[in-house]
């Protein structure tokens, strides 16, 4: 399995505009999911253009779940398989045991700097 890390900037997403064209080609059927079959065109703030062919399911509230691509001669398909859509457990978002929080960086660096002091100067 291939995988690649985006970096931050990347991960934020764009930051110039750019254009999306979106072709219907049909419909057809991925993993048993009724789908349209849309050719996507972007096209960056440099008129450069990305073209991809993707599947979106219908019965999974459009999801991509397949998208084929060429970028410099490299063929990418991405297929998604299992997708479920379920709710997370609040709990998961919640700071984990022994989170202390900091109103700056100076009292973080001062927290930080106690801790490995073995909780500080003590006064004699």
């Amino acid at each position: 399995m291939w995988r690649t890390r985006l970096s931050d900037d990347e991960a934020a997403g764009p930051d110039t505009p750019y254009k999306l064209e979106v072709i219907q080609l049909g419909t057809e059927s991925v993993e048993n999911h009724p789908c349209a079959k849309n050719k996507v065109i972007v096209t960056d703030d440099k008129a450069i253009k990305h073209e991809a062919t993707v599947w979106n399911a219908s019965d999974l509230n459009n999801f991509p779940l397949k998208i084929d691509t060429s970028e410099d001669g490299q063929k990418v398909a991405m297929l998604f398989r299992e997708v479920k859509f379920i709710k997370s457990d609040a709990a998961v978002f919640d700071a984990p045991a022994g989170f202390t929080r900091y109103a700056s960086m100076r009292e973080m660096m001062r927290g930080i700097m106690l801790k490995q002091l073995g909780g500080g100067l003590r006064k004699e």
